[in-house]
């Protein structure tokens, strides 16, 4: 049985949803080295300095629980848990909307409301990951970071496997939210997340363009540079504006 790990990172403008695919027991293996390595990061913190989780924004801005690292001890710690998940090879799902694009064209939807937004990114991850699955005969279960967004995961996800035109959906056994107390994987799940949105953000409104593989985090280019597969569509205003058209037939 695989396993779909993933979690949620967004601004006021831009939306992911990314997170890794892998088998049960190399999610166990990653698990079991990620909470090692948790462990010797606080070995050798002051007790009233103990870091209780990788959180991807907090890290890369040395806030929270890492304020007052120094940037080489950032960029240690996080180099090790990019090692771990190397060493598991996993594969990288993701999915990004332009929300101020999509408020466009969907005009009757409330802007300050990016449920649809989360909706859309679950379902097109189930469209990537599905095809290969039915190709290869496997099933996956679905978790996702617990959250304002649990029931319209659970709809959209329904959504997808009550469609017969939905090919690969009797591939799919379940999903459920989690946290990140109960499942150490979404921490890794953030680690992805919030390099797909720093990286997705970039391309549809940062002020370098065009915005190329030169530009990604080092994070990212790291793991690419290690052969771990990413799929990653986002949804600018044209493939919007596509979608929508694709509705009205």
């Amino acid at each position: 049985m695989l396993e779909f790990k993933c979690d949620e990172s967004y601004n006021t403008r831009t939306l992911v949803v990314a997170g890794w695919i892998t088998g049960e027991g190399k999610w166990e293996e990653m698990e079991r080295r990620w909470r090692r390595r948790l462990r010797e990061e606080n070995d050798s913190l002051p007790p009233d300095k103990q870091i209780s989780r990788y959180h991807a924004s907090d890290c890369a801005s040395l806030q929270g629980e890492f304020a007052g690292w120094t940037q080489e001890r950032q960029l240690n710690f996080v180099r090790d848990l990019l090692g771990i998940i190397i060493q598991c090879d996993p594969v990288a799902v993701a999915c990004g909307v332009d929300l101020n694009a999509f408020f466009e064209v969907f005009d009757e939807n409330d802007p300050k409301n990016n449920s649809p937004c989360y909706t859309l990114c679950i379902k097109q991850i189930m469209q990537e990951i599905g095809p290969p699955l039915q190709r290869q005969d496997e099933h996956i279960k679905i978790f996702h970071d617990h959250g304002s967004w649990d029931v319209d995961a659970l709809l959209a996800y329904n959504s997808m496997v009550d469609d017969p035109a939905f090919l690969p959906r009797h591939h799919f056994h379940s999903i459920t939210p989690l946290t990140w107390r109960d499942c150490i994987g979404l921490q890794a799940a953030d680690l992805i997340a919030f390099d797909c949105f720093k990286t997705t953000d970039a391309k549809l409104h940062g002020a370098k363009q065009p915005f190329t593989e030169a530009d990604f985090r080092k994070s990212l280019k790291m793991l690419l540079g290690n052969d771990i597969d990413l799929h990653a569509p986002y949804f600018d205003r044209e493939r919007l504006i596509q979608f929508r058209d694709s509705l009205a037939r």
